[in-house]
């Protein structure tokens, strides 16, 4: 009797030593898994400040850029020399020298909401167009506000395919000496998009020549 009573008595300790070491099984289980949760969302996290990163940097360079000084710089001067003339029949225009990138592009240097940029001059583009980045460096400068930005559009680019773009209005945009107000433009998601120069600008001015043998933009 007392023999039988003691295999019980094992068998009873052998059931809760396994119910023991099946529960710190699954602790240890769920532990794991919430390590690799944890780690999964730490690297999600890790890649979302590394892509911020590296926009910062990119806006801090480009706004570097723009706050330069050109005067030692022939060129930049030259680039940005706007004249105002007239006509045979004294009608007034501007006359903005344009260059032509490497890219085989012309660009004409112009203020948006008073930041200088060099806009590609393109009479098939139908908005002012400005990439991410451009936005986010108005944005941080406090040159447009939550009131200027508008719905989503979509547009075709020059692939043919159809893209998602926020639209925006620019309170000021200066060509040469023209100030144009409330002026449409859109912002593409691409930070490395090009500026282009479009129509809801140059649709303002009463005619616009190209003068390609002396690399200069006419605007009457």
């Amino acid at each position: 009797m007392y023999l039988m009573k003691k295999v019980i008595f094992l068998l009873q300790l052998l059931v809760l030593v396994s119910y023991f070491l099946v529960f710190v099984s699954a602790g240890c289980s769920k532990s794991g898994r919430r390590l690799e949760h944890q780690e999964a969302e730490e690297n999600n996290d890790d890649i979302k400040i590394k892509k911020e990163k590296e926009l910062n940097k990119v806006i801090i360079e480009k706004d570097d850029d723009t706050e330069e000084n050109d005067n030692n710089d022939e060129e930049k001067k030259t680039r940005r020399k706007v004249l105002v003339k007239r006509d045979q029949n004294n009608n007034e225009y501007v006359e903005i020298p344009m260059f032509k990138t490497e890219s085989g592009v012309y660009e004409i240097p112009i203020r948006i909401n008073g930041l200088e940029l060099d806009f590609v001059f393109d009479t098939g583009a139908s908005d002012i167009s400005i990439s991410e980045l451009e936005f986010q460096l108005l944005t941080k400068k406090r040159r447009i506000k939550q009131s200027d930005i508008k719905e989503q559009v979509t547009y075709k680019d020059a692939s043919g395919n159809t893209l998602t773009a926020k639209k925006i209005t620019l309170r000021q945009v200066e060509v040469g000496n023209k100030i144009l107000r409330d002026v449409d433009a859109i912002v593409i998601k691409n930070a490395r998009a090009p500026l282009l120069l479009g129509q809801s600008a140059l649709s303002r001015f009463g005619r616009v020549e190209i003068d390609y043998q002396n690399n200069v933009i006419r605007l009457f």
